[in-house]
């Protein structure tokens, strides 16, 4: 957001690569974790939906902003997204971190131990 609120293009440009970068360490790290915890019989159908899911959480923040900045100015809206964002974020690892204190973590069986299922248990 300073980036684009000091109108300077250099600025601009090494926000832009900044965002992008971790936003692709986040989703190569994260296609990782599931590649690795996820039996081959079932993988297609669950890279499909991250897929889903991860261009999703790119088009509907931009989509809403989009229609806000119709309705109130940029200077109104950028703000307000940027804070919902932030806690998103902060309630996200929040979340995570109680999830990990009670031990809600599921138990994860990694791929390349889990015994593939025999052709008779695929419907």
């Amino acid at each position: 957001m300073a980036g684009f609120a000091t109108g300077n293009a250099g600025v601009i440009i090494v926000t832009v690569a900044l965002q992008g970068g971790a936003y692709g360490l986040a989703f190569g790290g994260s296609l990782r974790h599931l590649t690795a915890h996820i039996p081959a019989a079932r993988r297609g159908a669950v890279m499909s939906l991250f897929y889903l899911l991860a261009y999703g959480a790119l088009i509907t923040p931009t989509l809403l902003v989009g229609i806000g900045a119709t309705v109130w100015s940029d200077t109104v809206i950028f703000p307000v997204f940027s804070v919902l964002a932030a806690l998103l974020c902060v309630s996200a690892v929040v979340v995570e971190h109680v999830l990990g204190r009670r031990g809600g973590q599921p138990a994860v069986t990694p791929a390349s131990t889990a015994e593939a299922p025999r052709m008779s248990e695929v419907d």
